[in-house]
Order: C-alpha cells, then sequence, then structure tokens
C-alpha cells in the first residue's frame, strides 16, 4: 500500500490503517528508511540512510535505534600532498 503524508511517503505491508510489516519511508528532508514496522512504528531490523549520506543498519525498537547495529559517517576529505580528494568512512558497532 502507498501512504503520503505532507513529509513522507510509506510504501509497505499496512494493517488496521497502521505500518505493519515491511516497508519503506522516504522523508522529505531526504532521508530513507527500509525495515520492519510494528505498530506504526520503526520495531525490528531495518536500514536507515540520511540525506548528508550516512547510513545506519541495524535494530530498532519504538522507532528509536536500539540492539545491535552499525552507524558508517562518510566524509569527504582532501589529500593536501596529491590533491586527491577521497571518501573517509568511519563507522561505530
Amino acid at each position: 500500500k502507498l501512504v503520503r503524508t505532507e513529509n513522507k511517503i510509506y510504501l509497505g505491508q499496512v494493517r488496521a490503517k497502521k505500518k505493519q510489516g515491511l516497508g519503506v519511508t522516504i522523508y522529505k528532508e531526504g532521508r530513507i528508511y527500509e525495515g520492519s514496522y510494528v505498530d506504526n512504528e520503526k520495531s525490528g531490523m531495518g536500514c536507515e540512510v540520511y540525506a548528508n549520506g550516512n547510513l545506519y543498519i541495524g535494530q530498532y525498537h519504538q522507532n528509536k535505534k536500539h540492539g545491535r547495529g552499525t552507524f558508517f559517517w562518510f566524509s569527504l576529505c582532501d589529500n593536501s600532498a596529491t590533491k586527491d580528494p577521497h571518501r573517509k568512512v568511519e563507522q561505530y558497532e
């Protein structure tokens, strides 16, 4: 089912007019969540990509990151010796 609101679009399973099961939510500011929902809340395994490119893969409970997961920060670095820009990845597990 496709559900649109002012700030987001949801595509996924719905039961009793609530997000229930697997789905994808695309937020107006550019963030995307794909994963499990229980009673309209992120719950279980999911993946969230932020507008700046950062990424979280892991568990959620009641719309919050909870349990095991990994957060990845991506930043553009400039090697002043070679003037070669590259991406730097940091992660927290």
